[in-house]
């Protein structure tokens, strides 16, 4: 379907994909990763309200550590067979 990568090619590809993913989270779960619609004038840390865009980016950083973890586990798993 693509391009095959060799496995230390793909092993790294799964943890930068899982450092960008885990930093990305740190960054919005802690409350530094403001979005054009989270910045205000009367900006407080918890708005009491759960903003649709902040879920989606935080769902987004999830997918891509989800997706870096599977593949590390796919690349380790075809190795050792």
């Amino acid at each position: 379907m693509g391009i095959k990568l060799d496995p230390s090619d793909r092993l790294f590809a799964g943890v930068v994909l899982i450092v960008v993913g885990l930093v990305g989270l740190v960054y919005r779960i802690t409350g530094y990763g403001m979005l054009i619609g989270d910045i205000s004038g009367t900006y407080t840390y918890y708005s009491g309200g759960c903003n649709l865009l902040s879920l989606v980016v935080t769902s987004v950083f999830l997918i891509v550590t989800f997706l870096g973890i599977y593949v590390v586990y796919d690349t380790i798993r075809k190795d050792s067979d």
